[in-house]
């Protein structure tokens, strides 16, 4: 016969795993490849830029991934600045899920930049970006999932 003590333990370890199953399952799943080019815009002009939002982890209000862009053109402002060689970049980042179940914060790993999202649909979402510093860098962008 198991003593109480052990019985006890278990109906606790089988409730507290039930209750986060549910609190998991009442968060949007966001994981996944996530696309959309975009008017990007710097303190010394504009240009258009590709971007990548892959999720790969997600637990609960928490996820992470790598956000992977490319920059494709730019166009100086009127202070006449050199144009930036187009590059890409891949940088990783963590990101909550807000207490409404829909706007989404992103930060990434090592840089200022902060996006704010929201989810208009369980494939798409509205993403500003915000970099203060040098360079300054601001957009605005739609985001698509990627089906498999």
């Amino acid at each position: 016969m198991k003593s109480p003590f052990i019985l006890t333990l278990a109906a606790i370890s089988l409730l507290t795993l039930s209750a986060r199953a549910a609190e998991d399952s009442k968060f949007p799943d966001l994981k996944g490849t996530w696309v959309s080019e975009y008017p990007v815009y710097f303190h010394n002009g504009s240009g258009h830029a590709k971007q990548t939002l892959l999720i790969t982890e997600q637990e609960g209000e928490g996820f992470r991934g790598v956000r992977e862009w490319t920059r494709k053109d730019f166009a100086p402002g009127k202070e006449g600045a050199k144009a930036p060689k187009a590059e890409t970049e891949k940088v990783p980042f963590a990101g909550v899920i807000d207490f409404d179940g829909k706007t989404l914060h992103i930060v990434d790993h090592g840089q200022t930049s902060h996006l704010k999202a929201k989810l208009i649909s369980p494939d798409k979402m509205q993403v500003i970006f915000l970099m203060p510093g040098k360079p300054t860098v601001v957009f605005r962008a739609t985001f698509e999932r990627v089906k498999p």
